[in-house]
């Protein structure tokens, strides 16, 4: 089997629970999975309890959480003017747990109070001063408009480069930083939408075709795999790829649209 020239390891199109590539998530409860998102529906919540899961070893390799790409649609209950989320949550959209210790989130933050404390969007990755990469005010969506967003991290630095983290809002980057966080540990589980025991984290609005790509054993997030990454936002795939168990989901023969 041919995959996907994006060095992809877990792929949910997040219309249930069944990944298109990896294995399937685990929904804890206060999921929609009937909302319409960018490939018929997609994922939907507002409720204060743990959503949606996976541990690192059931994608298609292990996760790494110091080298990888977390792509996503999502279309918000709230907007965001400036960086800052104006509903008064913390709109959590990533999360790698080890234990019972948050090491990594991405959210649209501003409850003004515990667990994050911030009026920004925030990526967070354990082992930087203050614990947070705080993106800057050049982000802006609109409630119920769907966007793109592509996070990416490599300790090692982006195509061997000084930029260790970046964020793109479409093709558009919107927040880098050259910081080197502390060494993050390999086994544990990611999380999707909000986490307990966070019960002000969910994210209010809808997620959709998660993807979380890998560096497939080259030692770095190449800017070549970025640039392909960034380029398809269709998801189609060569003819060679088929998806095993699925009957006639054979990409290429879908005249151009997504699967």
């Amino acid at each position: 089997m041919e995959l996907p020239k994006d060095n992809c390891i877990e792929w949910c199109k997040l219309e249930n629970v069944n990944a298109e590539i990896g294995g399937p998530l685990t929904d804890f409860g206060g999921v929609d999975f009937t909302k319409p998102g960018q490939f018929n529906n997609g994922a939907y919540t507002n409720l204060g309890t743990k959503s949606l899961g996976i541990a690192d070893g059931n994608m298609l390799r292990p996760f790494n959480p110091n080298r990888f790409v977390f792509t996503f649609y999502i279309r918000p209950d709230f907007n965001v003017v400036n960086g800052v989320p104006d509903n008064g949550k913390s709109n959590a959209c990533f999360m790698w747990w080890v234990g019972s210790t948050n090491l990594i989130f991405f959210s649209f933050d501003n409850d003004g109070g515990p667990p994050f404390d911030s009026t920004r969007v925030r990526i967070r990755v354990s082992g930087v001063s203050s614990d947070y990469f705080n993106t800057s005010a050049n982000m802006n969506m609109t409630a119920g408009a769907l966007s793109r967003f592509t996070l990416i991290y490599d300790r090692g630095g982006i195509g061997g480069g000084a930029d260790k983290l970046r964020m793109y809002l479409g093709k558009i980057n919107v927040f880098s930083s050259a910081v080197t966080p502390a060494n993050q540990a390999n086994t544990g589980t990611c999380y999707f939408m909000a986490n307990a025991p966070f019960s002000n984290s969910p994210l209010n609005g809808l997620l959709d075709n998660i993807k979380i790509s890998d560096d497939n054993g080259t030692g770095s997030i190449s800017e070549e795999l970025v640039l392909s990454i960034l380029n398809n936002d269709k998801e189609a795939w060569p003819i060679s790829y088929i998806i095993p168990n699925k009957f006639n989901r054979v990409a290429g023969l879908n005249m151009g649209r997504p699967l």
